[in-house]
């Protein structure tokens, strides 16, 4: 992630965030669909039945700031047969 980075918000962490990839994160206690992540370089691995949710809320919080607000997104590839 260094070479993306530096991301300044873990934004899917654990309850205790023992797996936190920032200095800053969210836990399930700290909703992120409810935070306004404007300005943040985020990294977001989401529950992956929320992820169109998850994306949303990213993609509205970057338009009000296009320019300083970034994110690593983990999602899994399901191809289908």
């Amino acid at each position: 992630m260094a070479s993306y980075g530096p991301v300044t918000l873990d934004c899917c962490c654990d309850p205790y965030a023992k797996n936190a990839l920032a200095a800053r994160y969210l836990t399930a206690n700290q909703d992120f669909l409810k935070t306004n992540i404007a300005g943040e370089t985020c990294w977001i691995n989401p529950p992956y039945r929320q992820a169109k949710t998850f994306l949303e809320h990213y993609l509205h919080c970057k338009a009000s700031a296009p320019t300083t607000t970034a994110a690593l997104i983990a999602l899994p590839y399901w191809p289908r047969r």
